[in-house]
């Protein structure tokens, strides 16, 4: 598989109503435009691990600093208290 790097994770949130969400600031080489991943699969990965997820919802915002930030919430699934502050984002290019 070929990928591409959206981002770092900042930070994860679980939450009961949103469900699980990656925050993290768009890498300065990823088009916006890119971020059509609703509905597709994405790679976290660490040194170790290489986690596969399913997108629910893609959020953009702007950061004080003018930076975008991106939220991607993500399907329900047990392997996301795995995903840790400083994995990589990729996604999946078919």
């Amino acid at each position: 598989m070929v990928y591409k790097k959206i981002m770092n994770v900042g930070l994860t949130i679980k939450d009961e109503k949103r469900g699980c969400i990656i925050i993290g600031g768009v890498d300065n080489k990823f088009p916006l435009d890119g971020l059509d991943i609703t509905g597709k699969n994405i790679i976290v990965k660490s040194s170790t691990n290489e986690l596969n997820f399913k997108v629910k919802k893609v959020d953009i915002s702007t950061s004080i600093a003018g930076k975008i930030n991106v939220g991607i919430v993500l399907f329900d699934s047990a392997e996301f208290n795995k995903v840790v502050s400083g994995d990589e984002v990729l996604k999946v290019l078919e």
